[in-house]
């Protein structure tokens, strides 16, 4: 029984409140200003349709050739913001199978020629578990990356900071260029 009390003195109680608040705050003080502004609204759209104006497919494709335009300067700032600037690989020195490993890698890379880890493993004399250790090491401080090949065959190569790290090597250590001397082309 209360219930439906309370759902009949609710409504009465909104319908109170509404016609309070409509007398209150009449709203009708807006339609003047709606429509001088509907009005400047159709006087613009009857200008851009004119003749003697620019027509209005000329203001859309404007319109719309600086949305793109925005689109792309806010696509580039986006992406300049948060490119992070890359440092050279910082630590300690290579231990003697990762030097190994990485004079290895480029002298494959001065022949032109591509290693896998096995071909690393054969070429250096290291056991499995050393050169994939080093391997790990040197991907992990950004001196090498994995390049595909055909039928997706993993190969390793130099990254930029490798290449800048081996010719520091080069003219610090006064290593000769690494090549494969026995090679036959």
């Amino acid at each position: 029984m209360q219930k439906p009390l309370k759902t009949v003195v609710g409504i009465i109680a909104t319908a109170a409140i509404t016609k309070a608040t409509e007398s209150l705050f009449d709203v009708s003080i807006f339609k003047p200003i709606f429509l001088t502004l509907w009005g400047w609204v159709q006087v613009l759209w009857a200008w851009l349709g004119s003749d003697v104006g620019m027509p209005m497919w000329l203001v859309v494709l404007w319109c719309l050739s600086a949305l793109f335009l925005v689109g792309i300067i806010s696509l580039l700032v986006y992406r300049h913001s948060f490119e992070k600037e890359e440092e050279a690989p910082k630590g300690q020195a290579l231990t003697t199978d990762q030097m190994t490993a990485f004079l290895a890698i480029s002298q494959a890379v001065q022949d032109g020629s591509m290693l896998t880890g096995d071909d690393l493993r054969r070429k250096t004399g290291l056991s499995r578990i050393a050169t994939d250790a080093a391997l790990d090491h040197l991907y992990g401080i950004g001196l090498i990356e994995p390049e595909y090949g055909v039928y997706q065959q993993k190969y390793v190569g130099l990254t930029h900071f490798g290449r800048a790290y081996y010719l520091e090597l080069e003219s610090r250590d006064g290593l000769e260029p690494l090549r494969a001397s026995t090679r036959i082309l």
